[in-house]
């Protein structure tokens, strides 16, 4: 504080890590200053352990909360010391940030990913104008995926899915699945990856074409997908001997989202979810004609021709009998 009590370091070119601190003045004026970054605060400083911020750097695939929640009561059962615990929550999180800044190739988003595509074997195509679009693969992925199509034997039908996730950030994510059908189980693989700005049909048009490009044997295998235009054009333009499937979810979903819009009541509701599961399950045109017939008296003449205008003019895309033969039970973008 002022001049009344000063500080002062000592050091030498040919020892640099030595160092000697003089303090001189009248000590009983020494005030503590709050710490870091913090403006006002009356607590003292205490730092924390290295290996405390060590260990929550190794912890990183875990959220800030259950780190410090983790490592507090470790550290309480232990009866350790402060220094032996983190600070508080807002000390994980800035330790998590640290390590992620520490970890980038720059502060550059478009560079970094540029130089991924370049260290990798999994980034494709990048396209930054108009819309920025990154199709994602990796070879070997690939190559398992046409075995499964090219296979002899009676392995079943290979069915893929895609479809668009939300949520993950400024993009759009859209995934392509295909099952390993030589094992049994089969479990869901995730061949390729579209991120995109913008739900558009240029950049879904440029992902099936790339597809195209190295895999054309997908003509043989079972496609669901959900109503997007942009993607069913495109698929069907891209691969127009592929069989495409609508997915059931989105359809039970919108469903499910217009009988509450109507105030339809819960047993009503039931009823009707009911009646369309059956109608999908259908073994033939013939048989889903049949239960239509049967079901549409007990609906409301708004339901109907809402299902009728949006439903029964797809249902040859949601299976319509052709299931059975394919040996899928459901059609559905949900696989994982």
């Amino acid at each position: 504080m002022s001049g009344l009590f000063t500080r002062t370091a000592y050091t030498r070119e040919d020892k640099p890590n030595s160092v000697i601190i003089q303090y001189k003045g009248d000590e009983s004026i020494a005030r503590q200053f709050p710490h870091g970054h913090t403006k006002y605060g009356n607590r003292p400083y205490v730092r924390t352990q290295p290996s405390v911020l060590r260990e929550i750097e190794s912890a990183s695939a875990s959220a800030p909360s259950r780190i410090y929640q983790t490592m507090v009561t470790a550290g309480a059962a232990h009866v350790i010391q402060t220094t032996a615990v983190p600070r508080n929550l807002e000390q994980v999180r800035n330790t998590l940030k640290h390590q992620r800044n520490r970890g980038r190739i720059s502060r550059d988003a478009l560079f970094n990913l540029h130089e991924l595509a370049l260290d990798s074997n999994f980034i494709q195509h990048i396209t930054t104008f108009p819309d920025l679009s990154v199709i994602l693969y990796h070879p070997d992925v690939v190559q398992i995926f046409k075995k499964t199509l090219s296979a002899s034997g009676d392995l079943p039908t290979q069915q893929m899915s895609y479809d668009t996730t939300f949520k993950l950030g400024d993009f759009y994510l859209s995934v392509l699945l295909f099952r390993a059908t030589d094992f049994d189980p089969q479990p869901v693989i995730l061949l390729a990856y579209l991120m995109h700005e913008r739900k558009l049909h240029e950049t879904h048009d440029a992902f099936f074409r790339q597809i195209q490009n190295i895999c054309p044997e997908i003509n043989s295998a079972v496609n669901v997908t959900n109503q997007e235009k942009s993607i069913t054009d495109d698929i069907a333009e891209n691969f127009p001997r592929l069989t495409m499937l609508l997915c059931w979810n989105h359809i039970q979903q919108d469903i499910k989202r217009w009988v509450r819009s109507h105030r339809t009541s819960k047993t009503d509701e039931i009823t009707v979810y009911l009646d369309i599961t059956s109608l999908l399950q259908s073994n033939s045109l013939e048989e889903y004609k049949d239960q239509l017939l049967t079901y549409m008296p007990k609906w409301s003449q708004p339901f109907s021709q809402y299902y009728m205008n949006t439903v029964n003019v797809v249902i040859k895309l949601l299976g319509g009998g052709k299931l059975q033969q394919f040996k899928i039970d459901r059609a559905t973008t949900n696989q994982l």
